[in-house]
């Protein structure tokens, strides 16, 4: 027979006493997990202020080849101090304070090498590019990262651009074109003639955004067309440009190669070019 207790419960005295003692453990518990978890949590901060201690930076050895910057600085670019805690160094951080403060670095790479020493290995970025302002010429790589400022006279093969506009040009940054869209147009176009192997770009003429003109070592025009469908026909173009490029090795004469049709290419002189001009303007006059 069932009877119901003070607290208004029925149940056999069994039942009473068996939901007493499961209270109780569950209650017990409650408190076993809660002072497991108070140890762990104090084991982990003990372990975290043992590393900080312990894991600090005694070494910063730097892999470079010492094409423009010196190992210390690299290092002071770095931001990376002796005693400092490795737990406490932001990789990508790093890498960029590097790459923003000595232009010339395309990729630094960080690696943290446990109990004390942190390595850097740098790759140089080249000039490939350069734009003329009105204080000097901003050298850029392929990528389209500002290099250096206020050049009076780039070297040999450092291809000019012309008709694209800088706004803003800061060392170790992205160049800034009046339009916008440029940037990845002359980017692209860059990246376009290393991918598929055509060396020895003196010139990118963005004048006519209907006519883009590529001049190859200083004695070769390719006409690619419409801005837009440049690199897909240079991709067309490629094996004639090879072999005209080929040919003309030593050569002082000028070629012009056109493949704004998107489906052919013609290969003239720039003479017989010249010659064709002046016999058509010579018959308009007579």
């Amino acid at each position: 027979m069932t009877k119901e207790n003070a607290n208004g419960q029925y149940g056999t005295k069994s039942d009473q006493v068996s939901r007493s003692s499961k209270g109780r453990k569950n209650a017990k518990r409650r408190r076993d997990t809660l002072v497991v978890g108070g140890i762990l949590v104090f084991v982990v901060l003990v372990a975290v202020l043992c590393l900080n201690v312990f894991l600090k930076v005694s070494e910063i050895r730097v892999e470079n080849e010492a094409i423009r910057y010196t190992d210390d600085q690299i290092v002071a670019a770095s931001g990376l101090k002796t005693d400092e805690s490795l737990l406490g160094i932001k990789k990508n951080k790093v890498s960029e304070n590097i790459e923003k403060t000595l232009p010339y670095i395309g990729k630094a790479h960080v690696v943290i090498r446990v109990p004390d020493t942190v390595v850097i290995s740098v790759e140089y970025t080249q000039a490939k590019l350069c734009v003329s302002m009105t204080d000097g010429y901003v050298l850029l790589d392929e990528n389209g990262k500002v290099l250096q400022t206020g050049v009076g006279m780039p070297a040999d093969y450092i291809a000019e651009v012309t008709g694209a506009a800088l706004t803003r040009a800061v060392p170790g940054e992205k160049a800034e074109f009046a339009d916008a869209d440029m940037f990845s147009y002359v980017t692209g176009l860059a990246k376009a003639f290393a991918e598929n192997g055509i060396t020895g770009v003196t010139a990118y003429d963005f004048t006519r955004t209907t006519d883009v003109i590529v001049e190859i070592n200083y004695n070769t025009d390719i006409k690619l067309g419409s801005i837009s469908k440049a690199v897909n026909n240079l991709q067309f173009g490629k094996e004639v440009i090879d072999r005209t490029l080929a040919q003309l090795r030593g050569s002082t004469s000028k070629m012009v190669i056109d493949l704004t049709e998107g489906d052919r290419a013609y290969v003239r002189s720039q003479e017989d070019i010249d010659a064709a001009a002046e016999a058509a303007s010579n018959a308009a006059r007579g």
